[in-house]
């Protein structure tokens, strides 16, 4: 590349390294049995394992 495809972006620097990426304990099952929610994930680089 030509090296200026970054020129005049605002960099985004990380600011949230919250270890737990969510709790949810109260969350409520529809009629089918499922659940969804939207949450932001904290700004780790890291793996994040989704339990039920």
């Amino acid at each position: 590349g030509s090296g200026a495809s970054g020129a005049g972006q605002k960099i985004a620097v990380r600011s949230n390294f919250n270890p737990l990426a969510c709790w949810i304990p109260s969350s409520i099952t529809n009629s089918s049995g499922r659940v969804s929610f939207e949450i932001k994930l904290p700004d780790n680089l890291t793996r994040y394992r989704v339990w039920a």
